[in-house]
């Protein structure tokens, strides 16, 4: 490599030195664990554990993970939701089931928000995730729901509604659910005003050239 080139090289090195970008904070907070109990199959309604099974079809028992809409709570009221949800969007959630599918008709499931009237609200398609298991399998499945298309917006609006600080969620309607987690994240970006001044280009270029320079003489012999 030659002088010139690597005179060349370094005065972009000190450019970049002057450039600034403005850094990102996050911040991150996960419901309490759901989890199930000892499951006994029966007619009408069941609690299980943390969970609600309610029948959705005409199987007549209930428990058994088929025809079944199962209801829970994500519960944040350890954190503090308040100070979360001023740091900025939410721009990721992460929903972690523990599931074992218990008919072929799974591929019609939905995974989603309750809302305050018992409705379902913004859902998922249970056979788009990817990592499900097979009937009668039990698996662990993770899911990033802002990439399948959920608002952040929503998430924060539910995550915000009254004083429990907690997001009502259903799984319809061919599986046994054993545990569930929500995690939230938020991603602002800084005020680049907020960052410290980054030392001048061009003082830097110019003490780079003269150094440089001296270094060529040297070289060169030329004084």
């Amino acid at each position: 490599m030659d002088f010139r080139f690597r005179l060349v090289s370094a005065l972009l090195g000190l450019i970049s030195v002057g450039m600034a970008v403005a850094p990102s904070d996050a911040a991150t907070i996960s419901s309490a664990p759901v989890q199930s109990g000892d499951l006994v199959a029966g007619p009408g309604s069941l609690i299980n554990g943390d969970f609600t099974i309610k029948r959705s079809g005409s199987n007549p028992i209930v428990g058994n993970g088929v025809d079944e809409t199962t209801t829970w709570s994500f519960d944040f009221s350890s954190e503090d939701v308040d100070a979360f949800l001023s740091t900025g969007p939410i721009s990721s959630a992460f929903l972690n089931l523990i599931l074992i599918p218990s008919n072929f008709f799974i591929t019609t499931d939905l995974t989603g928000i309750l809302t305050e009237q018992g409705t379902f609200g913004e859902s998922i398609s249970v056979p788009d995730i990817p990592g499900l298991p097979g009937l009668g399998e039990v698996g662990t499945i993770s899911i990033d729901l802002i990439e399948f298309g959920f608002d952040g917006d929503t998430i924060a609006t539910a995550l915000n509604t009254g004083d429990l600080k907690q997001i009502d969620w259903f799984y319809q309607d061919d599986a046994i659910l054993s545990f569930a987690q929500l995690e939230l994240e938020t991603t602002t970006i800084l005020d680049p005003k907020s960052v410290p001044e980054p030392i001048a280009t061009s003082g830097l270029m110019a003490l780079g050239l003269c150094l440089l320079l001296k270094q060529w003489k040297r070289q060169t012999g030329s004084y």
